[in-house]
């Protein structure tokens, strides 16, 4: 993800920030499980579970004022994004979410 940051934020500062952040700390294990699972016998229920749990914390500060999204948020959101285009276009994903510059509902087909 730090392909054009010289200062390597996501490298340096985001697993840093996660020590304090259990959403942002969700998100770096879900997409660090899938990623070490990705042969095709790889087990993602564990993935799966770091997934979930990510969500239960994220769908409620999700849910409040947009002046409330912190740095770590807004990492997280891009890493667990990250963590659904790992597939490419295998599968017919629904993605559900707040758009995060005006917390529209907007609700986003991929194939």
């Amino acid at each position: 993800m730090d392909v054009t940051d010289i200062e390597r934020h996501f490298e340096i500062d985001v697993p840093r920030r996660a020590l304090s952040n259990p959403i942002l700390r969700y998100a770096i294990f879900t997409f660090s499980s899938r990623h070490m699972n990705r042969h095709p016998e790889g087990d993602w229920t564990e993935a799966l579970q770091y997934h979930t749990h990510c969500l239960q914390l994220l769908i409620p500060v999700l849910s409040g004022r947009s002046e409330d999204y912190t740095d770590e948020i807004l990492a997280a959101v891009a890493i667990l994004r990250l963590n659904e285009e790992m597939d490419g276009n295998t599968f017919v994903v629904t993605l559900t979410m707040y758009e995060l510059t005006n917390a529209q509902y907007t609700t986003i087909d991929f194939i």
